[in-house]
């Protein structure tokens, strides 16, 4: 941020951000009063504004005259008589260090749906001939608009050479509801599903996705998702518990038992003390926690109630 002492920048910092709250909402209002209220046309004009924005603060124009709705460069550019800050505010662009974030993203991993990744590329390399059939510039993702959503993310490619960018595409596989907003990765609800079945935490998972050079989903965000599917999880155990009752009754009253709901159990606990810690200590079980599983010992299978 341009100032010569520290209060100044700070002063203009806080200029900006209030400048940059009033041209975002002037955005998107004249947008509407373009395009009449049509909310779809709006948001996908609006998706190429968003990145006008920052090159306009650093004077870069071109982007503005092309896709902004109230900055078109040149006597009509927004900072003109802007009351936050002076018409000369300007951001120093460092390139260099957009440069070295792009590089260590594009030798980054993702995960993807192979599907779906081919459908995107497909889609991709049609458009950029139909509509730049002279260009043979480079097609790749465009790691700046990229977006996460836990282990998943959408995507759109860029050419490096022509201005050409495609429309976002979702790499991945949606659970299916009938509830409105946007619908759960798959790949994220299994996670979760298997992390209920080992010890594995999310700070481990993290390092190990992390080790797997990928970004890693946040805390905060697992922990939203799992407050999602493990209830979910008791409720299909609950069932399955149900049905295995019905059916220990079933079996016995083909046996022909007289009280068909009677069976036979076979139990065992697991304690978070070792017995040995206790010598000396106790005469009783050295623990402060108890899982006591019991299994049914009528049919072969021995399964869990």
């Amino acid at each position: 941020m341009p100032g010569r002492t520290k209060k100044d920048r700070e002063k203009l910092l806080n200029n900006f951000a209030l400048d940059l709250a009033e041209r975002c909402q002037s955005e998107f209002t004249q947008a509407m009063e373009i395009y009449g209220g049509d909310f779809v046309k709006v948001k996908n004009k609006i998706s190429f504004t968003v990145d006008a924005i920052p090159a306009c603060y650093t004077g870069n124009h071109e982007l503005c005259r092309r896709h902004s709705f109230v900055c078109k460069g040149g006597k009509k550019f927004w900072l003109y008589n802007r009351a936050f800050l002076p018409n000369s505010f300007k951001i120093r662009k460092l390139d260099e260090n957009l440069n070295a974030i792009r590089k260590s993203e594009d030798s980054s991993n993702r995960t993807v749906n192979v599907r779906l990744n081919a459908i995107m590329w497909n889609s991709v390399f049609r458009e950029h001939q139909r509509l730049h059939p002279n260009c043979n510039g480079f097609l790749q993702w465009n790691m700046e608009r990229e977006e996460k959503f836990g282990f998943v993310n959408r995507e759109e490619a860029m050419c490096d050479k022509c201005t050409y960018r495609s429309r976002k595409f979702k790499l991945y596989e949606e659970v299916q509801t009938k509830k409105p907003g946007r619908k759960a990765a798959k790949i994220n609800v299994s996670a979760q599903a298997a992390l209920s079945q080992t010890p594995l935490g999310y700070t481990g998972l993290r390092k190990i996705v992390l080790g797997c050079n990928m970004p890693a989903p946040s805390t905060s965000g697992l922990q939203k998702r799992a407050n999602k599917v493990l209830p979910e999880i008791v409720n299909i155990d609950k069932k399955d518990m149900k049905a295995r009752r019905k059916q220990l009754i079933a079996i016995n009253t083909l046996r022909g038992r007289k009280d068909p709901g009677s069976v036979s159990l076979q139990a065992d606990g697991a304690y978070n003390n070792a017995i040995y810690s206790g010598i000396g200590k106790t005469p009783f079980q050295p623990a402060t926690q108890v899982v006591y599983s019991v299994a049914e010992a009528e049919t072969e299978d021995k399964k869990a109630l």
